[in-house]
């Protein structure tokens, strides 16, 4: 909850918790900007594995609906997050892509 700040500055139109996945980005650019220039993709753990395991960056969206509370181009734009940053949106169930990687059996 450390981006309690920055959800407030992210209004547009939505009750922006910290919890929000672009509130925690923006987080990162203004108190670590060193990371926030290093980083390729701010994506959460499911997106990780599956990265990991295909080389295809993506952000699993659940539901259309819930769009707006990942981010918009508009709520990018206003807080000044590099778009490019952040993978493009996957439906539940879409096929992210094929392993590049073998799976670790030995776990």
């Amino acid at each position: 909850r450390r981006g309690q700040d920055q959800a407030r500055e992210l209004t547009s139109g939505l009750d922006v918790d910290s919890s929000f996945f672009l509130s925690k980005v923006l987080w990162f650019r203004i108190n670590r900007a060193d990371i926030y220039a290093k980083t390729r993709w701010f994506i959460g753990c499911p997106e990780f594995v599956g990265h990991y395991l295909t080389d295809r960056a993506t952000t699993f969206l659940p539901n259309p609906l819930y769009e707006p509370y990942y981010w918009t181009p508009e709520a990018l734009g206003a807080c000044g997050v590099d778009q490019q940053r952040l993978p493009p949106f996957v439906a539940t169930g879409e096929l992210v892509g094929t392993p590049t990687r073998p799976f670790l059996h030995s776990l």
